[in-house]
């Protein structure tokens, strides 16, 4: 119960029978997947089988994103493409929130409830991509975007406001970018001297 799969993609069908029946979880990562020349593991067949899932993101090495959203979308275009399945939006939503909490067995997290720490967003609720409002988890899966997002807390405590960080996200992007390309510069100049 607490084995935890990444990837999983190739996994048989007599395998994920041992999954299912054992209570391991498994998270997918799609983009990370793909970018690697490898392929979308069979969704299909864990939902069938009752395999709890949960869509993940290598981060920067393999992805180029931590954007979950990103992730649930490829996720759904990838399975309708490999196996004709078509991955419900608010199922796609659990995989990235809910699902994931349990998935990496944490109670504290993946819900509002009392005693859990209230990790959640505040969309900008003027923003085209949420509207017309007549499924708005379909909207937020296949339209939104991370920078949609208008304030943020963990543990209820308030992380961003009003999207005002912005300016902070930008610097530590330029440092990111500095860092990165002086270490590209010495491992250049240690590759000419061999």
């Amino acid at each position: 119960e607490s084995t935890l799969l990444v990837h999983c993609t190739y996994i048989q069908k007599f395998e994920a029978k041992i999954i299912a029946e054992r209570g391991a979880k498994i998270i997918v990562c799609p983009i990370s997947n793909v970018k690697l020349g490898e392929e979308i593991p069979n969704i299909p067949m864990f939902i069938e089988m009752g395999i709890k899932i949960s869509i993940g993101t290598d981060g920067l090495a393999t992805n180029g994103s931590f954007d979950m959203l990103l992730n649930a979308r490829i996720t759904f275009f990838l399975v309708m493409q490999k196996y004709g399945y078509r991955i419900k939006a608010q199922s796609l939503f659990d995989m990235i929130s809910i699902d994931a909490a349990d998935v990496l067995g944490n109670k504290k997290i993946g819900g509002l409830e009392k005693g859990k720490y209230a990790d959640f967003q505040v969309w900008k609720a003027n923003d085209l991509c949420l509207h017309p409002q007549v499924n708005i988890i379909d909207n937020i899966v296949f339209s939104c975007n991370c920078k949609m997002i208008q304030d943020l807390y963990v543990g209820g405590k308030s992380v961003i406001n009003n999207n005002e960080d912005d300016l902070k996200l930008e610097k530590i992007i330029q440092e990111y970018n500095s860092v990165s390309l002086d270490l590209r510069n010495k491992i250049e100049k240690e590759r000419c001297k061999e």
